[in-house]
């Protein structure tokens, strides 16, 4: 048996495999990822979540409706576009709309977060339909997905869906987000899962609105330097030194 039949085959079975689980339980993609996504930097290494440990447990977490308030530069937008992937290549069928806040860079996006992710996966680049798979719709499996904007000439897609992802939604057209919120209530499988994440602007707005009315749970890291424990909402770091971002 060739290798690339050989990883065809345990492709499937894999597929299989989760398969036999409800189709609404992705509690098994953070391990999924390891397996068969690879590092951005290095695509002959697997996925691996070191120095973003805070990630499994949001991923493998089944709620309905999870939104994530964050700084810049903590993977958040990396992890999301796996995950999606990993739900269509999971799922049986499922129709996921990822959506940013305009047509432009929502294209933008595919090109340079979305695509290398696909190609540099033997497993995900086995499934994709070669026929549909651009910057603005893809399949994988029996899976789709559509990527929008709020802003743009395709922020309005009439299509039932079960999965919503709304990247920096503070910075979205509101009033679309709300249409793109009644596709899952079409969707005849159920409400469906909804995450959404954004850099906060003002409080009680947009994603800070969202948190403030959630389970508020909160991700610390340590910072290396001067051993201060702080929340992923409030830490980066910048030219060695540590500074808190005030949520406002």
């Amino acid at each position: 048996m060739s290798a690339g039949l050989r990883h065809e085959l345990e492709v499937y079975l894999e597929r299989l495999r989760m398969q036999a689980y409800d189709a609404r339980d992705f509690s098994g993609i953070p391990k999924w990822l390891c397996t068969h996504t690879t590092d951005p930097m290095d695509p002959s290494r697997p996925w691996s979540f070191h120095e973003h440990e805070y990630q499994p447990e949001i991923l493998a977490d089944t709620s309905e409706d999870i939104s994530m308030q964050k700084c810049s530069q903590v993977g958040a937008s990396e992890i999301w576009v796996r995950m999606m992937l990993a739900m269509m290549a999971i799922a049986k069928k499922i129709t996921i709309i990822y959506i940013m806040p305009t047509s432009a860079l929502a294209k933008r996006f595919a090109q340079g977060r979305i695509n290398p992710v696909l190609t540099d996966s033997k497993t995900l680049t086995a499934m994709i339909d070669k026929d549909l798979n651009n910057n603005e719709q893809k399949r994988i499996g029996r899976s789709l997905l559509y990527i929008s904007g709020t802003f743009g000439k395709i922020s309005a897609i009439s299509v039932p869906a079960q999965a919503l992802f709304r990247d920096e939604v503070d910075f979205c057209n509101q009033r679309v987000l709300t249409t793109f919120d009644s596709r899952l209530g079409h969707s005849k499988q159920g409400e469906g899962l909804k995450r959404s994440f954004s850099t906060p602007t003002v409080f009680r707005y947009g994603i800070n609105l969202m948190f403030e009315e959630g389970s508020q749970a909160h991700y610390a890291t340590l910072c290396p330097h001067c051993g201060d424990v702080a929340t992923i909402a409030e830490f980066v770091e910048l030219d060695r030194s540590h500074v808190r971002v005030p949520l406002g």
